[in-house]
């Protein structure tokens, strides 16, 4: 943090905050949200590790703020599983949910020599685009990502019992 805020210091375009993105109960920082009220539309650059990355991002994009793009490093698996197609293994709830708001696009595959120390994982840098509107009403959301997850938890079964229990 120290040597970006020296190399970035005077860029009137550039913001810096220390704080959890998350407020610990599975949604935004209270203060994150404030100071991205604030700056109107913004981009976002991050390093996003794998047990915040699906709730960061969902969440971002939940919050109806002004994003305009978002380039992450994620772990490949992640990458894999948000830019997957529908019927293939690593399609999942995380990938429905988030595709409700953006398009996401693998960029570039990173070793671990990349980083230091390297870690035991590759990583990708994945573009986020929200979309101009969702793909259903924002109002219908909460009940569109009960309904995925609850299709999700339940892949082996018959879909016609699912729909009846739903």
């Amino acid at each position: 943090l120290d040597f970006a805020r020296a190399e970035l210091a005077g860029a009137v375009n550039v913001r810096f905050l220390h704080a959890d993105v998350m407020d610990g109960r599975g949604g935004l920082n209270p203060l994150l949200i404030r100071e991205a009220r604030a700056l109107g539309p913004f981009k976002l650059v991050s390093n996003l590790p794998y047990s915040v990355a699906t709730p960061v991002l969902t969440s971002l994009l939940e919050s109806a703020l002004a994003l305009q793009l978002a380039v992450v490093t994620i772990q490949k698996e992640l990458a894999e599983r948000f830019a997957a197609s529908p019927g293939t293994r690593e399609y999942g709830p995380a990938t429905a949910a988030l595709a409700y708001w953006a398009t996401m696009k693998r960029l570039k595959k990173l070793r671990p020599g990349a980083f230091w120390p390297p870690p035991k994982v590759a990583s990708e840098v994945i573009l986020i685009l929200p979309r101009p509107q969702p793909l259903g009403p924002r109002d219908l959301y909460p009940a569109y990502r009960d309904w995925v997850r609850s299709l999700f938890s339940h892949r082996r079964k018959q879909l016609g019992g699912l729909l009846r229990g739903i």
